[in-house]
């Protein structure tokens, strides 16, 4: 089903403010741009029709577990699910991609800081 059913509407909105407010406080250009064009690709897959996002606080973990029971209803409420799920996929991968690289970073901070033998 391409585009939105209107009772999706308050959903939808639920959904882009988190995406928003992950590209805001993204901790580098990549992932800030990465949560950028999932914002595009979600209002793509709904026909773009949503409705302006509001703001959204939370930490990241907090963020992607609000936009997933957004998208479940969205889902539920008959929205195109297999794209829907890839764009989850794409935000969770996102999510873990800058968790590797934020202990990777630590981890050769680490190893800075070490005395050298």
């Amino acid at each position: 089903m391409r585009g939105t059913p209107p009772r999706c509407a308050d959903t939808l909105g639920e959904a882009r403010s988190c995406l928003a407010a992950l590209a805001d406080s993204a901790t580098d250009i990549d992932q800030s741009s990465h949560f950028d064009r999932l914002l595009i690709h979600l209002d793509e897959i709904t026909g773009d029709v949503g409705p302006a996002t509001s703001s959204a606080d939370g930490d990241d973990a907090d963020l992607i577990g609000r936009l997933e029971s957004a998208v479940n209803r969205m889902i539920d409420l008959g929205c195109d699910a297999l794209r829907l799920e890839l764009l989850l996929d794409s935000v969770r991968s996102g999510a873990a991609r800058v968790a590797c690289r934020g202990h990777r970073l630590e981890s050769m901070d680490e190893q800075a800081s070490r005395p050298r033998r």
